[in-house]
């Protein structure tokens, strides 16, 4: 939760958005059969592009029909939606302040952490926030997983504690993984949660040099958690691969097993020079369907043949 220095890298969406369609032509080399493909892009107006924030500033959808950004707004920032078929975003209310978006795995809400340190669900179909954490919240990171959870970035008295959950529909937080300093951790940070609850990948911090961070990942059953790869940043894409970035702005892509949860093939180096955070984090996002990033004011997609349900 507290600053870091990390490895003078600047970052910048649009490298990382463009290497993720680098990514999505590898994994198109794999055998598998044709499918149709539509391309679009949205362009953001001048009074609804993107602000900085210290998380992820996009989320997309799981079926890929909607864009949501951290945008312009009162107070310095707020969050938009965008629908995929539609010219202008609309401004979504009691969101000032957002720091970090991320989707429900339905996609009819949206979590966001805030600078005063609280996390907060919005319903897209209208309705006040609701805050369902508001103590022991770190400002590195959320995530919403399919057990019912959300895992974001906690501390407690001002001292990194480890990812920590609560009920999606609010409740009694908990901690899920303990940081181990004894083997040099700082830090369990910008969580991401693996299809069915199956567990949520992270990054662990060592110090303040985004260089010795590692990618790990927890089964939330056990809150046992071990380290995958030196890396920032992390996804998993429905094609079943680990996509990764290393702090020198390297995006990888390694076959990852989510029963084991363990990777299971040699990593390949997809792209460089894509932008990295100071504190780790990066604008990423990989939508099933799959879409694919090009920039923060333009998006390409892919799209699935008709027996596959995407909006």
């Amino acid at each position: 939760p507290t600053p870091r220095v990390g490895a003078k890298v600047a970052w910048a969406g649009w490298a990382l958005a463009a290497a993720f369609a680098a990514t999505s032509g590898w994994l198109a080399l794999r055998p598998t059969p044709e499918r149709p493909v539509s391309r679009y892009s949205l362009a953001l107006a001048p009074d609804q592009g993107l602000v900085g924030a210290r998380g992820t500033r996009i989320a997309l959808s799981p079926d890929g029909s909607r864009l949501v950004y951290i945008g312009t707004g009162e107070g310095g920032r707020q969050l938009w939606v965008r629908r995929r078929n539609e010219l202008v975003a609309t401004p979504l209310p009691g969101t000032e302040q957002v720091q970090h978006v991320f989707f429900s795995p339905d996609g009819s809400r949206v979590g966001f952490a805030i600078t005063s340190q609280r996390v907060l669900v919005a319903s897209l179909a209208g309705g006040p926030p609701v805050t369902i954490a508001d103590s022991g919240v770190g400002l590195d990171g959320a995530t919403w997983s399919a057990d019912g959870y959300v895992y974001y970035d906690g501390f407690t008295g001002g001292t990194a504690a480890g990812l920590a959950r609560v009920p999606a529909a609010g409740g009694q937080a908990e901690l899920v993984t303990t940081v181990d300093t004894a083997s040099g951790e700082s830090d369990h940070i910008w969580p991401v949660a693996l299809p069915d609850g199956r567990g949520i990948l992270f990054m662990v911090a060592r110090g303040g040099d985004v260089r010795t961070s590692d990618i790990a990942v927890v089964d939330p059953v056990d809150g046992a958690h071990r380290v995958l790869v030196r890396g920032v940043a992390a996804l998993y894409a429905g094609s079943g691969h680990l996509i990764y970035l290393t702090a020198d702005g390297t995006l990888m892509a390694a076959l990852f097993d989510t029963k084991r949860l363990e990777m299971t093939g040699d990593a390949v180096a997809l792209a460089g020079g894509v932008g990295v955070h100071s504190f780790g984090s990066a604008d990423r996002r990989i939508s099933p369907c799959p879409l694919r990033e090009r920039s923060p004011t333009s998006l390409a997609a892919s799209r699935p043949s008709p027996a596959r349900s995407c909006g």
